[in-house]
């Protein structure tokens, strides 16, 4: 099933926070730490941790969060392609005008967020504007996703539900309800098909008090499929000897 617009739009409304009309004045300006993931691992891609300065290489991994990158500045955090900034950088230099490229992605960053997952889907049409990824924004801070805890981030288009233990946890778009819970867990999951559930696959995971687990449903990879395709995202809590290789911020 491919992964549209309108299911995008549909995430969006799930994650975004709601703002009171007498609340004050949004912040313009933002200082957050945040990671990346893609399920397709893109490469070439960079972004300007502040206004002024150079652009900084994206690392994605296939199975796991990159390390936290910090940001300062505007609400819209820019994705770039590093080869046509480095082209742009070298037509200032000949030109003396100051000029970049269109983004392929932009990240909109909730107010209040200090610690964030931006997940990058890539659109499935080409866009006139150059876009090349639609970009998820998932709070990720302690306070919203503790230690001990399980989540589900859904981006396949399908409403899911997960049962294990008598317990029965619900997938919808976007990201779930956190659930506290410890152990072996086994999770079957359903999804639903012409209006009927039906078995959609099964997924083993540990959650521990030392570790913060994330399920990430893609869409399957056949269109008549129902399974989703899982990635499992984990956070191991720091030791008094070091930090956690998935959260560890980068200069």
């Amino acid at each position: 099933m491919a992964f549209s617009l309108r299911y995008l739009i549909a995430l969006l409304a799930t994650l975004a926070p709601i703002t009171a009309f007498n609340q004050t004045v949004v912040p313009t300006e933002v200082a957050v730490q945040f990671t990346v993931f893609s399920r397709l691992r893109p490469t070439g891609l960079c972004y300007l941790p502040t206004n002024q300065s150079k652009p900084q290489e994206l690392r994605f991994f296939i199975q796991t969060k990159s390390a936290a990158y910090r940001y300062s500045g505007a609400r819209n955090l820019h994705f770039y392609n590093q080869a046509e900034w480095t082209r742009y950088a070298k037509l200032n230099a000949s030109t003396g005008v100051e000029s970049k490229p269109k983004p392929v992605a932009v990240a909109s960053i909730p107010v209040g967020v200090k610690q964030l997952l931006c997940l990058f889907i890539p659109v499935t049409e080409a866009h006139a504007d150059g876009i090349k990824f639609h970009v998820l924004v998932v709070p990720d801070d302690l306070d919203r996703f503790p230690w001990g805890t399980l989540a589900v981030i859904n981006v396949s288009g399908r409403v899911f539900t997960g049962s294990f233990s008598r317990q029965i946890l619900d997938m919808p778009l976007g990201r779930s309800q956190n659930l506290n819970t410890e152990g072996e867990i086994d999770i079957h999951l359903n999804g639903r098909e012409n209006g009927e559930w039906v078995a959609a696959g099964q997924h083993f995971v540990t959650v521990t008090s030392n570790n913060r687990v994330c399920l990430v449903l893609f869409p399957a990879s056949a269109k008549t499929g129902v399974a989703p395709i899982i990635r499992t995202l984990i956070d191991e809590l720091p030791t008094s000897s070091g930090s956690e290789t998935t959260t560890a911020a980068i200069p």
